[in-house]
């Protein structure tokens, strides 16, 4: 089977250590709760359980398409969820006026994501490099390969992922282009 043209079925997220993360917070009847980190919802629909009607999640995650998953999962609980960054939680309480009583933040990548061709961010599944958490943001993977000069993809390369050859990956991006391919997962990888 060709795995371009595959179709990805996304799955029903599973969250990771679910009864210690309830544990750990210990979200109370009533109190306000963060999930900076949102995903598919698995751990916000536990904690908004244990928050009650009284309590109030606020869960915030870059990636739309994650967030209307969520969003149909959490339909039936008392939850506001919101497209943004992690690191603009801040801000989005603040312009609310609300404090968190418990926050998480679940760092690590979604497999799901991972595991998505569409998304262009792992080798073992090709498909195009678009290689955006937020894919309504920013620039994909493939056109800034077509754009940018050897000194910036080399700098990137440095910069965000510490590649110890990034001068030398740059130069053969910047050779193949005139083969006039498009730019997927496996023939970046090789």
């Amino acid at each position: 089977m060709d795995p371009m043209t595959q179709e990805f079925k996304p799955q029903r997220h599973v969250p990771v250590l679910p009864d210690e993360v309830v544990q750990g917070l210990e979200p109370l009847d009533g109190c306000v709760v963060a999930d900076l980190t949102l995903g598919g919802g698995g751990h916000a629909e536990l904690l908004a359980r244990r928050v009650g009607p009284t309590g109030r999640l606020i869960g915030i995650d870059c990636d739309a398409e994650q967030l209307e998953r969520a969003r149909i999962r959490l339909s039936d609980l008392q939850v506001e969820l919101i497209h943004a960054r992690f690191d603009q939680a801040g801000e989005i309480f603040r312009s609310r006026g609300l404090q968190a009583d418990r926050v998480l933040a679940d760092l690590g990548f979604c497999s799901e994501q991972l595991d998505d061709p569409d998304r262009g961010l792992a080798f073992r599944h090709e498909g195009i490099a678009d290689m955006r958490l937020d894919r309504t943001r920013g620039e994909p993977a493939h056109r800034l390969l077509d754009r940018l000069d050897e000194r910036e993809l080399a700098r990137i390369l440095w910069e965000y992922g510490e590649e110890k050859q990034s001068r030398r990956i740059a130069r053969k991006i910047v050779e193949a282009r005139h083969e006039r391919l498009p730019w997927t997962t496996t023939r970046l990888a090789n």
